[in-house]
């Protein structure tokens, strides 16, 4: 008897179908509490699975994050091309490997997957996040048993947070509703951003704060293994799988950027892969002007631009070595300007050292310290311009001097666009950084404490907090993000 139902566990019901049992009972839980996420981007995750597995006969699957979802023209995919174009790239911070399991299944004969995910450690790995799985497939929670049983299991420890979090939105009134691009709604019925993008909105041209390393550490074997694959499962259902790159911002680049570590990137690529890559990584580095709002994501030119370069990969794979002429190449557009309008009033605390700096042939200030004034302070404003320049970013160590600092406050009406690398290193006493500002306004890089105090927190408005919770930018810190 022992001995059967060993068997029956083992070959009938595989582990990933036990743990099934309980997400489906946690997910009728959560549906008693009234949707919660159906505004935010992730939100956009369903209608793409939708699409991938409703799609009839041959179509081009482009697997990917957010470069995907903001690079790419699938109508124009599908006339270049002459098959339907599934975009079924999201946000990096769910994962690759994610968006892999999730495809995997919808794959059949004749079909045409192209895996393009941001040059990007997180995104050059197996990393999963079931946080961000659980409100993406708040739609649709039968995505979730696309997934294997060790990312199943991190979505059975992730739904106590998940459910506090959702009960709290509906309880107090404050369910998410991000403004701008990174909502629900700003995807079309292909999968596509179709948010107006008519230029790089960046102060810099360039999002400082993560910068592209194009370095063969980045392919690791665990990576590269799954990839290889989830190629081999793919093709012996008949279809053929590549490997693209995704758009990268030139002047987003690290300093150490040469050709031949481009070309020593390149090669490993090549070296750990089992199928075959169709792009040149040179063509994809484009100039600044075809970006939006980060290193990957494009505006509406750059999106023409790319959907072009990659049909272009995609029919000469296929033996089509012939100059197409439909193939739609755009010029970069030229930012006006006077793009950006910025407050004049001066800062007279004499707190803070400044540097100044040209940016897109405007001038802006950047906060590089503080003066012995402001080193005595426990809690400092940040101020909104200097010398009738805007005050932009924060940049590395510019508080470290202070022995004293508890408290950051950034109004509504600041002109800070960044905290940049390091901004609130060797911060010691620090506790508390408040904000009043937008978070789309915002960008915040991933390492901003390094050997500040651990349990800094963002003290966010309750009208706010919301937005900070599913923003795309804060998602990696999320943790550290609470009400005023």
């Amino acid at each position: 008897m022992k001995n059967a139902l060993k068997a029956i566990l083992k070959y009938i019901i595989p582990f990933s179908a036990v743990l099934l049992l309980p997400v489906i009972l946690l997910a009728l839980m959560s549906a008693m509490i009234p949707a919660q996420y159906e505004n935010t981007f992730l939100a956009g995750l369903a209608p793409k699975y939708d699409r991938l597995y409703s799609v009839e006969g041959e179509k081009i699957i482009v697997v990917g994050g957010s470069n995907v979802a903001f690079g790419l023209d699938s109508e124009r995919l599908e006339k270049y091309t002459g098959k339907p174009c599934v975009n079924f790239g999201l946000y990096a911070d769910l994962g690759t490997k994610a968006m892999l399991d999730l495809s995997r299944d919808a794959v059949g004969n004749g079909d045409i997957v192209i895996i393009c995910p941001e040059t990007d450690p997180q995104t050059y790995s197996l990393h999963f996040d079931a946080r961000n799985m659980w409100q993406a497939s708040e739609a649709d929670y039968s995505m979730i048993s696309k997934l294997p049983s060790d990312d199943l299991m991190k979505v059975l420890a992730s739904f106590p947070e998940y459910y506090k979090n959702k009960k709290t939105f509906f309880a107090t009134g404050t369910t998410p509703n991000p403004e701008g691009v990174y909502r629900a709604d700003s995807f079309n019925a292909l999968g596509d951003i179709s948010y107006e993008r008519k230029y790089n909105t960046m102060l810099s041209m360039v999002d400082e704060n993560k910068l592209v390393s194009l370095s063969p550490e980045l392919i690791t074997d665990e990576f590269a293994q799954y990839l290889n694959e989830y190629a081999r499962d793919a093709e012996k259902k008949g279809a053929k799988v590549y490997f693209s790159f995704p758009p990268i911002n030139a002047g987003g680049l690290t300093k150490d950027t040469t050709e031949d570590s481009i070309y020593g990137f390149y090669t490993a690529l090549c070296e750990k892969l089992d199928f075959e890559i169709i792009s040149n990584v040179n063509d994809y580095i484009m100039d600044e002007e075809y970006f939006f709002d980060t290193n990957y994501h494009l505006n509406d030119t750059g999106v023409e631009y790319r959907t072009s370069l990659l049909a272009k990969d995609l029919m000469r794979a296929g033996g089509d070595t012939s100059v197409n002429l439909s193939l739609s190449f755009p010029m970069a557009p030229v930012r006006p300007a006077d793009f950006f309008g910025f407050s004049v009033n001066d800062d007279t605390t004499g707190y803070f050292e400044y540097k100044e700096e040209e940016i897109s042939g405007a001038k802006v200030a950047v906060l590089v310290g503080l003066t012995a004034k402001g080193t005595r302070e426990k809690l400092l404003t940040m101020p909104i311009s200097y010398n009738g320049l805007p005050v932009v970013a924060i940049e590395k160590d510019a508080f470290s001097s202070s022995e004293t600092l508890e408290r950051i406050f950034v109004s509504d009406n600041s002109n800070l666009t960044s905290f940049r690398d390091g901004a609130f290193d060797n911060c010691k006493k620090l506790r508390s950084i408040e904000l009043t500002v937008p978070p789309t306004q915002l960008k915040v890089s991933p390492n901003i404490f390094g050997e500040s105090a651990k349990d800094v927190m963002f003290y966010v408005t309750k009208e706010l907090y919301p937005d900070y919770a599913s923003d795309y930018e804060w998602g990696s810190h999320f943790e550290r993000i609470t009400l005023m």
